[in-house]
């Protein structure tokens, strides 16, 4: 098994440090050159779509067994399990703070998948491959290819309250790419070489604080994760954090507001790795960002001003009717304001 790490400021777009394996062997940098199949790593991509459509973090989806499309067509498509009980009508923040395949998929229907392709590609996601060009509702799950590079500078970029910051990109498939190369200097200290910062904004910031509220969500975790979880880190800071899996492949990707890490652990040559999330990346991921934010103050997402709460129904999400049990959105339930 190989190991591969990136951590990135996401106020600057400086790449702080990148393992890109762990064997001197290795013909290919694992964390900027390799490809592996992202799975969940997806799903955040899928519900900023969806918020950027008018659904909300209180939307009701079902996390119950379904097949997409006609089971009797080619393209018809069932999710696999994730392992727990389904849990039947819960919120949007619930299935994205979780994970759940399931309603990740039933979104992704609602939302398309060319809507969602095209997100991931403003945020910085240009190289999301697959040989035959086709994408399905299958993509969160075991479809496609992204590298942990890119896939962490697109989730630096919702961390910095959707702004991303880097330095100009030589080519036209995203404004911007992580900063590799500070400055270079001469043997004499004169300054040959220096690389500054620079900013494109890409979300609303409502969209971003959504998103992130969800994400950080350590409460919603406990529906299908021990509590308190071990993705969780001391002083109660936010951490907004995905994990994915697939047979060959463990990945853990966060952030908080100063700091997104991503974390792979698979076999390069993509044989069965037999790890699982929770035992495989994220260990690696809370291990860093403890150790990296230890003496860093405790930084929170502000909640812009023009996004708007609202009490909901607290079993299907809709504006409650008289007689129906209300439930306080909470910070972030609400959704901004149309355009």
């Amino acid at each position: 098994r190989e190991t591969s790490v990136v951590m990135l400021d996401p106020t600057t777009g400086h790449l702080l440090a990148l393992v890109g394996g762990t064997k001197p062997a290795a013909r290919q940098n694992l964390a900027a050159e390799s490809l592996h199949e992202p799975a969940a790593t997806l799903t955040p991509f899928i519900y900023l779509t969806a918020l950027s459509q008018g659904y909300s973090a209180a939307t009701m989806v079902l996390d119950v067994p379904t097949t997409f499309g006609d089971p009797e067509q080619v393209q018809a498509y069932t999710p696999p399990s994730d392992g727990h009980q389904f849990l039947g009508p819960i919120r949007l923040r619930q299935a994205a703070a979780n994970g759940l395949t399931v309603p990740a998929i039933q979104v992704l229907s609602w939302v398309g998948v060319e809507q969602m392709r095209s997100t991931a590609h403003s945020l910085g996601l240009t190289a999301m491959q697959r040989e035959d060009g086709r994408f399905g509702l299958s993509l969160p799950v075991a479809d496609g290819s992204a590298s942990l590079l890119a896939l962490t500078f697109a989730y630096s970029v919702i961390a910095n309250s959707g702004v991303m910051a880097g330095q100009p990109s030589s080519n036209n498939l995203r404004p911007l790419t992580p900063i590799l190369i500070e400055r270079v200097e001469d043997q004499d200290g004169n300054l040959l070489f220096a690389n500054t910062s620079a900013e494109r904004e890409i979300l609303e910031p409502a969209l971003a604080f959504l998103l992130n509220d969800m994400l950080a969500d350590r409460n919603t975790r406990c529906l299908t994760q021990p509590c308190p979880s071990p993705l969780d880190l001391p002083d109660n800071r936010p951490a907004a954090v995905q994990l994915a899996q697939t047979s060959t492949n463990s990945w853990t990707i966060g952030y908080t507001p100063q700091l997104a890490v991503g974390g792979w652990l698979g076999n390069p040559d993509e044989t069965a790795a037999n790890l699982t999330a929770a035992a495989g990346a994220a260990p690696v991921w809370q291990a860093l960002m403890q150790h990296a934010l230890q003496d860093a103050p405790i930084a929170r997402w502000q909640q812009p001003s023009d996004l708007v709460e609202t009490a909901v129904c607290d079993v299907s999400g809709l504006l409650p009717t008289p007689g129906w049990r209300r439930r306080r959105g909470g910070r972030g339930e609400g959704a901004p304001p149309p355009r």
